[in-house]
């Protein structure tokens, strides 16, 4: 039986393009966490992948639906974060919750890179979002991702540990932009808030969650 060369060199050739979208990805990560999503340009990915910006252009078209990609990964590494984390909490929803606002400060704390280059990301797209497709991946993977909180606060309503008189679907909304929110401003203004207020301000952050349980337990 002959063998199809051209099918081996369609596989080389899909095998080498896929390596090289994996570069550009990485690079415009990197590029967009340490120098800034406003501060990147496309000729910086283009330098740092080694092609010239016309190949770039091959993949990516512009340096706004490189960023789309970029937020996509991220929220995708959080929220597959946080789903290994769920699998592991015991006791009470409370608790539960406790446990799990405990291993976020944690995440937090230590992705502080990744939360401002999120809080970038927001304000450069404070308008209308310029791709169809990558806003309905974005969205699909948000909507998929809120029932957690929700489904402990549930939990906790079910088992008496939480307050019944709240709204699982807007508490557990609130508390994730809340959280997002107040963990983008330490992160862009740590030093100015710790010398204008006369405090450590990541402390900020562990003192929303506390704020929040006191707000949710059934006394």
């Amino acid at each position: 039986m002959p063998i199809n060369t051209s099918h081996y060199k369609e596989q080389e050739g899909q095998g080498l393009k896929e390596k090289r979208r994996n570069e550009i990805i990485h690079a415009a990560r990197e590029s967009f966490i340490t120098r800034g999503l406003v501060e990147t340009t496309m000729d910086h990915i283009a330098k740092e992948v080694k092609i010239t910006r016309r190949t770039l252009y091959r993949y990516y078209q512009t340096k706004e639906e490189l960023a789309f990609e970029i937020e996509i990964m991220l929220f995708e590494e959080l929220y597959n974060f946080q789903n290994e984390i769920y699998k592991t909490l015991e006791g009470n929803g409370l608790k539960k919750i406790e446990l799990f606002f405990n291993e976020l400060a944690r995440y937090v704390e230590a992705n502080s890179s990744v939360i401002k280059y999120s809080g970038e990301f927001d304000y450069y797209f404070r308008g209308e979002y310029p791709y169809l497709e990558l806003t309905t991946r974005f969205k699909n993977m948000i909507s998929s991702n809120d029932y957690l909180l929700e489904q402990l606060i549930r939990d906790g309503i079910e088992d008496g540990s939480i307050r019944k008189d709240i709204d699982p679907v807007i508490t557990g909304l609130t508390i994730s932009n809340v959280l997002l929110s107040l963990s983008q401003r330490v992160f862009f203004r740590e030093r100015h808030l710790d010398e204008e207020q006369g405090v450590a301000s990541r402390e900020m952050i562990r003192h929303q969650f506390k704020l929040f349980l006191f707000s949710l337990e059934n006394k």
